[in-house]
Parts: C-alpha cells; sequence; structure tokens
C-alpha cells in the first residue's frame, strides 16, 4: 500500500486477496461493500454535466463501476446507488457515451424500482434520462415513449406544479421540435416555463434550457421578435448565473441560438459574432466527439456561408467527418450536414459533388418524413437549382414540381417560397418548350 499526496494505491494482488477472503465473510463484505460506495457515492460530482468536473469524473469512474458492479454480483440493493448511477450516466451522456449513459439510466431505473416502487419519481428520473439518450441518438419514437412514460409516473405522484413535470414536458416539445412540428411543441415550452421559473427563479440552467427550447419554436413558426428576445433572454440568464461556468455548453448552446435568429432576421454580422463565440467555447471545452461540436458547427457553416467566407467549405466537410465518424446513427443530423455541404458547393460551382450531397440528403429526408413534408420540398428546390445550373433542364423541372406542389399543399399559394417556385418553374418550363 502506497499513500500519494492525491490517493491512496493499493497493489493489485493485494486487493485480489483481500477480495477473495471476503467471499467467506458475506457479513463483513456486505459492510465493506456499502461503505466502499458511499465513499465513491460522496467523491462523484453531484453536477457530473457541468464541463469544470470532467476531469475528476474520469478519474473516479472506474472506481464507481467497480464498486457498483461488486454491489450488483452481491444482490445488495442500496438505494444511495440510484442517484449514484444517475450522475454517473448524466456525465457519460454529456460525454457522449450514449451505450454507458443508457445501461447506467436502466441499472438507475432497477434500482429505483427495488427500493421505491415501479412508480416513483426516481424511476420517472431514469425513464426520462433514457428518452434523452434516445434522442440523441436520433431515435425519436423512443424518446417520445419514454418521455412520455416519465410524464405518467410524476403527473400521478407529483404536485402539477412540481418542477419535475416541467422537464418532462419541455423533453416532449424537444421531440416535437425534432419532428419540425413546432406549433405542436410550442404548448409544451409554455406550460413548462412559468413552472420552473416559480420554482427556480430565472438564474437557473432548466429556465434557460426551456427558454431556448421556447425560442426555438418561435423561430420556427415565422415569430422572429418573440425568438430573438427569448433567445437573448436565455444568453442572459445564463451569463449571470452563478452556478454555470463560463464554458459551460448552455452558453454555447444559447449563444448557436441566438445566433441562427440573428441570422433568419438578415444580420449576419451579429450572427456570426455569436456563433464564434459560441464555437471558441465549444472547440476548448470538449473532444471532437462531443454533440454540441456538430451542433455548434452547423450553425457556423450557415453563418460563414451567408458573409461569403470561404472558410465555410472547410467547417462544413469538417461538420460531415464529425457526423459521420461519431454520429451516423443520427440520420436528421447527417442529414442536414449534407445539405450544408451541398448549398455551399452550389454557391462555389462545384456542381457533381453538390449534387451528390443533394440527392443523399433528399434520400434521407423521405425515409425521415415522407415525400410529402415541408423539408422534402426544401431539400428539391436545391437539388432543382444544382440540376438546374447543370443544365439538367428535365431533372430540374421534376424536381420544381415536386417543390411547387408540395409548397402550395403546406404553404398556401400566396406564400413567397410558392409563388417564387411558381415563377422559376414557368420560366423553365417556357424555356424547354
Amino acid at each position: 500500500m502506497e499513500v500519494g499526496d492525491d490517493g491512496l494505491s493499493v497493489h493489485r494482488l493485494v486487493q485480489s486477496v483481500v477480495r477473495d477472503s471476503l467471499e467467506h465473510e458475506p457479513q463483513t463484505a456486505r459492510m465493506w461493500l456499502i461503505a466502499a460506495v458511499g465513499i465513491v457515492d460522496q467523491a462523484f460530482p453531484a453536477n457530473g454535466d457541468d464541463p469544470r468536473t470532467w476531469w475528476w469524473c474520469a478519474r473516479i469512474l472506474p472506481h464507481v463501476l467497480a464498486a457498483l458492479d461488486c454491489l450488483a454480483q452481491c444482490k445488495v440493493i442500496f438505494n444511495v446507488t440510484a442517484d449514484l448511477w444517475r450522475r454517473v450516466g448524466l456525465y457519460l451522456l454529456e460525454r457522449g457515451q450514449l451505450a454507458a449513459a443508457l445501461e447506467s439510466f436502466e441499472r438507475m431505473a432497477v434500482v429505483s424500482a427495488q427500493c421505491y416502487g415501479a412508480t416513483s419519481e426516481l424511476v420517472a428520473t431514469a425513464t426520462n434520462n433514457m428518452g434523452s439518450v434516445f434522442i440523441r441518438r436520433g431515435d425519436l419514437d423512443q424518446a417520445w415513449e419514454h418521455y412520455a412514460r416519465a410524464l405518467e409516473i410524476n403527473e400521478a405522484v407529483l404536485h402539477p406544479t412540481h418542477p419535475a413535470i416541467a422537464i418532462n414536458l419541455s423533453n416532449l416539445g424537444q421531440v416535437l421540435l425534432n419532428l419540425e412540428r413546432p406549433g405542436e411543441a410550442l404548448p409544451y415550452f409554455e406550460r413548462a416555463l412559468p413552472i420552473l421559473e416559480a420554482a427556480h427563479g430565472l438564474l437557473h440552467p432548466d429556465v434557460a434550457k426551456v427558454t431556448s427550447n421556447l425560442g426555438h419554436a418561435l423561430q420556427n413558426l415565422g415569430r422572429l421578435d418573440e425568438a430573438y428576445e427569448r433567445c437573448e433572454r436565455m444568453v442572459t440568464i445564463i451569463e449571470t448565473s452563478p452556478g454555470i461556468a463560463p464554458s459551460h455548453p448552455l452558453l454555447a448552446t444559447a449563444l448557436a441560438n441566438l445566433g441562427q435568429v440573428l441570422r433568419q432576421m438578415e444580420k449576419p454580422v451579429a450572427a456570426r459574432a455569436c456563433v464564434e463565440r459560441a464555437w471558441h467555447i465549444t472547440e476548448a471545452s470538449y473532444p471532437p466527439d462531443h454533440p454540441l461540436v456538430a451542433t455548434v458547427l452547423f450553425t457556423l457553416g450557415n453563418v460563414l456561408q451567408d458573409v461569403g467566407d470561404q472558410t465555410a467549405l472547410d467547417v462544413s466537410r469538417r461538420l460531415l467527418i464529425s457526423v459521420e465518424t461519431f454520429h451516423a446513427h443520427d440520420q436528421r443530423q447527417l442529414s442536414n450536414a449534407l445539405k450544408l455541404l451541398g448549398r455551399i458547393l452550389l454557391d462555389r460551382w462545384e456542381l457533381p459533388e453538390a449534387r451528390e450531397r443533394c440527392e443523399q440528403a433528399l434520400a434521407i429526408d423521405e425515409i425521415l418524413y415522407g415525400p410529402a413534408h415541408i423539408t422534402v420540398g426544401f431539400d428539391l428546390n436545391t437539388l432543382g437549382c444544382v440540376l438546374l445550373a447543370q443544365q439538367d433542364w428535365g431533372g430540374a423541372k421534376g424536381c420544381f414540381e415536386r417543390t411547387y406542389a408540395i409548397f402550395l399543399a403546406r404553404l398556401g399559394a400566396t406564400d413567397p417560397y410558392t409563388t417564387r417556385t411558381r415563377d422559376a418553374l414557368a420560366q423553365l418550363t417556357e424555356r424547354i418548350g
């Protein structure tokens, strides 16, 4: 045994001998197992999703898992382990280790059910967190199922204004946002936000997150002034919250969201400033496999394209490599990366690859959303522009015809997208006779 300045080390052979000796003394083994779990429980940070704690989480995680595995092997049920599995799972989720995070939340659910019952608040929390793993994977059906089950449990055992219910509501709204259904998502965020503000005040990460989601829904509905107000408010909340580090993912996400709204408001310089700041935080704080890296790269690529910055192409290629390497399971994210690269290549007149990328994105979105979805309409419009540039008149006409039909059905005859597509189609038809 050796004692250092920052820890205690025991030779592996000694560890093995001690463990073997405990096999013949079950009561003593139980006592020491519970003591070991208690020690790692106190040592593992309460906020493992905070980047400031990651160095310590990474160092102590093997000891935590070893203690928990020994406890499970000995069939010892210890209620403290439910929350410990929760914290471990949140840390792994933020580090992008989705399979390990899901296993942690599943084990949390098992312990919680054994200690408190299958419909306890802790089981709801575990179920909700499993939903967060599925939404990161892009499995929106499973995410919705788990979030809805968590809400069902919590509404049965908690007061209607409990913060856990608000979190469940916000998460369900997030699924709807990812399904391109912002109008349906908005009521979930509008119901969740007052609950969290009453429970925590304005300077709280959960309030900031729901405010962001609400702003995103408003942005997608074209209510840009309201979206800007919400997103700017979120940045202020995060920056003035004493519990949030300057490098916290919430701030990077908030700045990226604000940049998206500014971009849609046609304020590219302000948008670029926000998103570049978000990228500096993200690049300095996270490994390349972290989900936030791809998210901010996507926004950065868009704003750089808007201002005509030639580095947009490099950013979009880096994004596609990141998604294909680390997040290929998330087809929605893959499609977005392909579309961004396709648009930038079109602007640079690199037409063969632009066509390839746009066709890949279209194929994905038709599977994800169906052939008549508005997202598919925009995909077809971009592909049509590429084919037009290649003088593939027939292919372009076919794309614009489908685009017009979708826009007419989804947006109406007077919407600018519909009228522009109709005019382009008429000009193309006249040209080819």
